[in-house]
């Protein structure tokens, strides 16, 4: 199965409502970053033949590359809310504070709406079973600091029936060129 092509699809697609912070919807052969289409190509060689890979599989090792620039998310119940385990040093900077242990529920007291359009995200996510990028924009609430960014959302799980956690791997800046650079 070539996921990358079966899953390409227009930004029109995208069955959510309007993304505000989290840009437009791009096809996973588009990404632009290189980090990203290497975080994509190592989610393709875990998963094999299976739909998703296994969460164990994504060791500190494994993911030394993407560390700074990447957030493990644990998916709560049925896709009811999601918490944010791991969030890499460049993450917590372009958001102005930490997000670890936060769930999105959480995340929508400090950044009101923020936290929903992550969880319709992730939620279309553990849906699908496929990865979905992101590219687009957003002006930071805490200093007004215009932010772009390319994104990338993977499943995890131990086994085919369900997503349990979510790997995603990003560029971040204050311009394109920023943001291809980082």
């Amino acid at each position: 199965m070539d996921l990358i092509h079966e899953t390409a699809k227009p930004a029109t697609d995208w069955p959510g409502p309007a993304i505000q912070f989290g840009g437009q919807v791009v096809a996973l052969d588009d990404l632009q970053h290189p980090r990203n289409r290497r975080g994509l190509d190592l989610w393709q060689t875990s998963r094999g033949a299976r739909p998703f890979p296994a969460r164990a599989e994504f060791t500190p090792r494994v993911l030394r590359e993407y560390l700074r620039n990447m957030a493990l998310v644990r998916v709560i119940g049925n896709a009811q809310d999601f918490e944010f385990r791991i969030v890499g040093d460049a993450i917590v900077s372009t958001q102005g504070g930490h997000m670890q242990g936060l769930t999105c529920t959480q995340l929508d007291e400090v950044l009101p709406g923020y936290g929903s359009e992550l969880s319709a995200v992730y939620r279309h996510v553990c849906g699908t079973k496929i990865p979905l990028a992101l590219r687009g924009s957003y002006v930071r609430q805490a200093d007004g600091m215009a932010i772009i960014h390319e994104s990338l959302v993977m499943p995890l799980g131990v086994d085919d029936a369900a997503v349990d956690h979510l790997l995603v791997v990003g560029a971040i800046g204050h311009t394109l060129e920023d943001m291809l650079r980082s």
